[in-house]
């Protein structure tokens, strides 16, 4: 899940949350960082990203998806909210 909001600091700022409902600690931990690493990815391929406070909730997926299948996930919800 991807919320995006504008901001005036001429920069894309990502913040990542997790609930428990993810499992353990290492469970919720492992899945914001594969989020922030296929954020961070996609995110090169935006020569000027609007200036946008994305925020992102992992789910039960993020954590069993593959590297390729979060990326394009990634990839899909940053378009939608960096194109509108």
């Amino acid at each position: 899940m991807l919320r995006a909001a504008p901001n005036e600091t001429g920069a894309v700022r990502v913040a990542v949350s997790s609930t428990r409902e993810l499992g353990t600690a290492v469970r919720r931990n492992r899945a914001r960082r594969r989020l922030r690493e296929a954020v961070r990815l996609e995110l090169k391929a935006w020569h000027s990203a609007p200036s946008v406070d994305l925020v992102l909730a992992a789910r039960r997926p993020a954590h069993d998806a593959t590297a390729a299948e979060l990326r394009a996930a990634v990839a899909r919800a940053l378009d939608g909210a960096l194109r509108s």
